[in-house]
């Protein structure tokens, strides 16, 4: 299931209400989207071993992806929609105070990883972003109750209509049609 949100951002949740992740969140005016998954980075990111295995590679853009998820995804919306003060209720999060969403964002060489994490905790809606937590490649979330990773992926544009292009090019030939006629 997904729930639309101003302009083209849509949340995913599953039947039960979990937060699955989120499509075309706007970071640094570029369009991305973002899944919750537990796991560890080895797993989840390509060997977690380069810094082109993340799309962000930046502490900077990073803590902006980071913000984003707390302005855009972690807002309570309405009484259906209380992901930024009830943590729990996105997926890899099932501590009922508090949790952190990691973005990930560059690896060196000892077998770990930085990553940016956006906090949200009960009773609130918003949160707090944390940069630079130093975390081990093999570390797995799906053990921990209040550590996710943020997964992101660069949004496809989406096309315009046929519709609005057919539409362009009659008034284009027409156009054409009627400079010839004079």
């Amino acid at each position: 299931m997904s729930v639309s949100h101003a302009g083209i951002f849509k949340l995913q949740v599953s039947d039960s209400g979990i937060l699955l992740g989120a499509e075309n969140v706007e970071v640094n005016k570029k369009f991305y989207n973002v899944r919750f998954d537990d796991g560890t980075c080895e797993a989840l990111f390509n060997g977690c071993d380069e810094v082109s295995d993340f799309v962000f590679n930046t502490s900077a853009v990073a803590t902006a992806a980071s913000f984003a998820l707390l302005e855009q995804v972690f807002k309570d919306v309405n009484l259906t929609n209380l992901f930024g003060s009830r943590p729990d209720l996105t997926f890899g999060c099932s501590h009922i105070n508090y949790c952190l969403k990691s973005t990930l964002y560059v690896v060196n060489g000892r077998g770990q990883f930085k990553s940016v994490a956006a906090e949200n905790w009960v009773g609130t809606a918003g949160g707090v972003v944390y940069g630079h937590r130093l975390m081990v490649r093999s570390q797995d979330t799906s053990q921990e109750t209040n550590v996710t990773f943020a997964v992101w992926s660069v949004a496809e544009v989406p096309a315009p209509s046929t519709v609005i292009l057919t539409l362009m090019s009659i008034g284009g030939l027409l156009v054409l049609r009627r400079r010839k006629q004079y």
